[in-house]
């Protein structure tokens, strides 16, 4: 999903004037150049979110845009004029093209690159010794989007117009340049220890070369220390000439990276159970609710812990992090590598919480506490009609429970087996200690050539949580046919 670039003027058509927000994309970002008092939330995938408040940022410091364009450069700023540059497009995998690149020569070490840009649909490598050439190509402008997040992959593409073969060096430029005034004297430094050596086969497909590591560092260094990188220097192994493709008209013939960021995932919500409910089984499934941040990754790994107190420190049962691809544990049949289960007590308010893995392996946080506890359901149990055939058309219902407090019936009939059941006879769910239904006259009239199902399900007074295989009542069934005498 694109995030539109905020320059202090129109957003998305409309002109602001002093302080504001605008909802980007399901971001909310300060759409005024200048502010005082005001207030915003500025929400970056994979970041945490920056909140100002009256001329103040907290949250620590944000770089983004071209090359260092600022937007905060400190844990605290006061008197707030400030502008937010070039958010660029932010696209799930998110890939940016070159948009300025240069050509190095050692054979004239003071002159900047010499071809037009605009009209240059090449940049040439060469390993002559008397005459090396290397290419500076600015791809940052992801990475200064993913400060704060992390990186499942990232690849380096290189299209080139022609077979060449040799290793082709790849290493992070760490420090500012512009393609206008650039030589080979005052080429910028890379980061040492950091090159990526790729072996180019002969052909003309493109060139892919594996920079996550590179990348993964980059964004680190913008987290602890506030400094983007600067794009990456390719050398050139061969005496050979290589060219590669790196167009201004055509975006198709330019060098690009492609991130495949990792979201930290968000923390599951809407625990069951919850809220001192209760359950009935003394190993009950712990469910919850998560979905991706970005909507595209998948859960890997889950952890659960189950404890005698809500701040979760008197642990009753702890999973372990284990695999499993959905955010509910049934303490029943808990995933292979989890530890042992046992019944947990009865009567007792347990407290839980839960946090998952995404398939990138980052751990999103704990969720926010539930509380439940295991109070055990008397059985609903049918004592007539005994057989399964009736003689008298007015339907006659029997059951035992204890403690019931409420209850509904459903009978169901079809013809044949096999059939869909249509709906015969309703009671809603009402408050009612009876056990026995002698059917009224003529909603449950019982025909000749059906078979009948009769489900009454009985509540106690305990407030449940209804979950899969253990719903908030108990019930019972029985199917019979009717027979004239």
């Amino acid at each position: 999903m694109p995030y539109t670039a905020i320059q202090g003027r129109a957003v998305q058509g409309r002109a602001t004037q002093g302080w504001g927000t605008e909802e980007i994309a399901g971001f909310l970002v300060f759409s005024g150049g200048t502010t005082s008092g005001g207030s915003f939330t500025l929400r970056i995938p994979g970041t945490q979110p920056l909140n100002f408040s009256g001329g103040t940022v907290s949250g620590g410091s944000i770089l983004f845009g071209v090359r260092r364009a600022l937007v905060f450069s400190g844990g605290t700023t006061s008197g707030g004029s400030f502008v937010l540059i070039s958010l660029f497009n932010f696209i799930n995998p998110k890939e940016v093209r070159s948009h300025m690149s240069a050509t190095i020569r050692e054979a004239f070490p003071d002159q900047p690159d010499s071809t037009d840009g605009q009209s240059s649909i090449y940049e040439r490598l060469s390993g002559t010794t008397a005459a090396r050439q290397r290419v500076l190509l600015d791809v940052s402008r992801v990475v200064d989007l993913l400060r704060g997040g992390e990186v499942a992959r990232a690849e380096l593409n290189l299209p080139r117009p022609e077979s060449f073969e040799g290793t082709l060096t790849v290493e992070p430029i760490d420090e500012p340049w512009s393609p206008e005034t650039v030589t080979w004297d005052t080429q910028p430094a890379v980061r040492a220890g950091e090159a990526v050596n790729y072996v180019a086969p002969a052909g003309t497909d493109d060139i892919v070369v594996n920079v996550t590591d590179m990348v993964k560092t980059s964004v680190a260094a913008q987290d602890s220390a506030g400094v983007p990188w600067d794009g990456v220097r390719l050398s050139w192994s061969e005496d050979a000439e290589a060219k590669l493709y790196s167009s201004y008209a055509d975006e198709s013939l330019r060098p690009f990276l492609e991130i495949d960021p990792n979201y930290v995932p968000d923390a599951p919500t809407q625990l069951r159970p919850s809220g001192g409910k209760a359950v009935s089984e003394v190993r009950p499934e712990l469910a919850a609710e998560w979905k991706s941040p970005s909507g595209e990754e998948s859960m890997g790994a889950i952890h659960v812990v189950v404890a005698s107190d809500e701040s979760l420190e008197t642990e009753v049962y702890n999973s372990g992090e284990v695999e499993h691809n959905t955010p509910r544990f049934d303490l029943d049949d808990p995933p292979t590598g989890s530890a042992a289960v046992s019944d947990l007590d009865t009567e007792t308010t347990l407290y839980w919480a839960m946090r998952v893995r995404n398939e990138h392996g980052t751990w999103s946080d704990w969720s926010e506490t539930a509380s439940f506890q295991v109070v055990p359901k008397n059985a609903l149990t049918i004592t007539s009609p005994a057989t399964d055939t009736v003689t008298s058309p007015v339907l006659q219902l029997e059951w035992t429970m204890t403690d019931q407090a409420a209850r509904e019936i459903v009978v169901w009939k079809r013809r044949n087996e096999g059939e869909p059941w249509l709906e015969h006879f309703r009671e809603n769910r009402n408050p009612s200690t009876s056990h026995s239904l002698t059917g009224p006259v003529p909603d449950t009239l019982l025909e000749e050539g059906w078979t009948y199902k009769a489900v009454p399900r009985g509540w106690d007074d305990v407030e449940r949580d209804s979950m899969a295989g253990d719903p908030s009542y108990s019930e019972d069934s029985v199917t019979f046919h009717f027979e004239a005498p």
